[in-house]
């Protein structure tokens, strides 16, 4: 009778609907480590999101918490996301204002608009929602406490639940002004910037730590970049591309050491910032501690991502658009870079770093990232030949192209048919055919890219990369040599 009454005690806990035996979860404190687990894609997995609510201290401690993850799992795969948005619907409406009693930064909701737009390339079931309501009633403290007499008045509780929502809606009509207001402006060249023009700037969040939208007269913008222990393998990835005749974001990088550099941070400083609070972040960069600021080419455009990538793969002329994917991920695999599209590479891809513009695709955020270790190294170029032969010879059934459909199915909500896919393979093949033509022209190229960063970040008191020239150009002579090897 004993072991009965336990089990029946923990049965009764862990199942969604039955008054739980455990203490249930603070909202804010779930809203804080679940944030950090978002996939790349925008989506919540109920893997990760049950990892994350297990490090929430619970008092008492909970022996056997409730198996989140199967729950979740039980009702679909936009559930666990459906769960964490609606965990942030609910702290809002608590919220009277902007503060945050608990850390967790509710003015930038860039990864709630990420699962929106996930999401939306979903098929979410009409009864979804109200169960997983249900899911969040026995798991959380959502705030539903009975009157003691004493609280607020039904009239004064919608009163300031309407204050809420109209602070939500302006704050949101707001940002959408701001993004019209950029997306209205024109690319400028990052060279040769006339600084006494800058009439404002905006910080954004990125995959990388963010930039600043800088605008120039009435009508042009660029990026500018914060540089930090990447920024060698940043610059040599933009120039190599220019060599290979891969198309990613126009990039120049500014020391400390140059006139211009000061000349930048004077108007800077003069400019008024478009949201309040971002002079603020402007200042850390042009009087702190980064003796280098990369002006990178603002590309006007749509990230392959979303509803926004969905839309661009299901429209006419979607064969440039893939075309231009497959010589991106070739370009990639020549850097070792991974965050982007995965053939050679076991992630689930980010191809927010795949801008379109005008039609015609640009890669952002690239990086070269060698491999020092000598088997891991080989392993790599032993991959690298593979999908080499698999572009070659249009294997379009290989785990390289299954890895490229799952995530393009992950990031888009498309499965690519057989001929989409023969047109990333066309784009990729072209690239590392012109690689293994140009290969003796490459290898004398890096020399000259070599010599330019050394001289441009050389006397750098920090470490940005120039410790790892060596290593870098290395790798880079032995991945043109592999595809050489592999395209005869």
């Amino acid at each position: 009778k004993a072991r009965a009454a336990a089990k029946a005690k923990v049965i009764s806990r862990d199942l969604p609907g039955r008054a739980p035996a455990t203490p249930k979860l603070d909202m804010f404190s779930a809203l804080k480590v679940l944030t950090p687990v978002q996939a790349s894609t925008g989506q919540f997995t109920s893997e990760a999101v049950e990892a994350a609510l297990n490090t929430i201290p619970k008092m008492p401690a909970i022996q056997d918490p409730p198996k989140y993850a199967s729950h979740l799992e039980e009702l679909g795969s936009a559930s666990a996301t459906l769960f964490v948005l609606a965990i942030l619907d609910r702290v809002q409406g608590r919220m009277k204002d902007k503060a945050d009693p608990s850390g967790v930064n509710l003015e930038s909701l860039d990864w709630a608009a990420k699962a929106k737009d996930w999401l939306a390339t979903q098929e979410v079931p009409a009864e979804l929602p109200a169960k997983v309501e249900n899911l969040l009633e026995v798991w959380m403290d959502t705030f539903q406490k009975k009157s003691t007499g004493r609280g607020i008045s039904d009239e004064e509780r919608q009163k300031r639940e309407e204050q809420q929502r109209a602070r939500m809606l302006a704050q949101a009509q707001e940002e959408e002004r701001r993004a019209a207001h950029w997306k209205s402006l024109r690319s400028r060249s990052v060279e040769k910037v006339p600084w006494d023009e800058v009439r404002t700037y905006m910080w954004c969040r990125g995959n990388t730590g963010g930039a600043f939208l800088l605008q120039i007269g009435d009508s042009e913008v660029v990026v500018l970049k914060p540089q930090g222990m990447h920024a060698v393998a940043e610059a040599t990835a933009v120039a190599l591309a220019a060599l290979v005749g891969v198309r990613v974001a126009d990039l120049r990088v500014l020391s400390m050491m140059q006139d211009e550099f000061f000349d930048m941070t004077a108007a800077l400083h003069k400019a008024p910032s478009m949201v309040e609070g971002d002079e603020n972040k402007m200042l850390l960069v042009t009087v702190g501690s980064k003796e280098f600021i990369a002006l990178v080419e603002y590309v006007n455009g749509s990230v392959l991502q979303g509803t926004s990538g969905h839309n661009l793969l299901k429209e006419e002329g979607s064969s440039e658009v893939l075309s231009g994917v497959g010589s991106l991920i070739a370009f990639d695999c020549l850097l070792n870079n991974t965050d982007r599209v995965p053939a050679i590479w076991r992630n689930d891809g980010n191809l927010s770093n795949v801008m379109v513009s005008a039609g015609s695709v640009v890669g952002i955020d690239q990086q070269v990232n060698p491999i020092e270790n000598a088997e891991g190294f080989q392993r790599y170029l032993d991959a690298l030949r593979r999908f080499c032969g698999d572009a070659k010879h249009g294997r379009i059934d290989a785990e390289t192209f299954g890895r490229i459909k799952a995530a393009i199915a992950g990031n888009c909500g498309v499965e690519l048919s057989d001929v989409q896919c023969g047109y990333i393979m066309q784009g990729a093949c072209k690239t590392f055919e012109r690689i293994a033509e140009e290969a003796e022209t490459l290898k004398t190229a890096l020399k000259d890219i070599e010599t330019k960063m050394v001289r441009l970040f050389g006397h750098a008191s920090v470490d940005v990369g120039q410790s790892r020239l060596d290593v870098i150009f290395d790798f880079l002579s032995e991945t043109i040599r592999c595809v050489e090897e592999s395209m005869r």
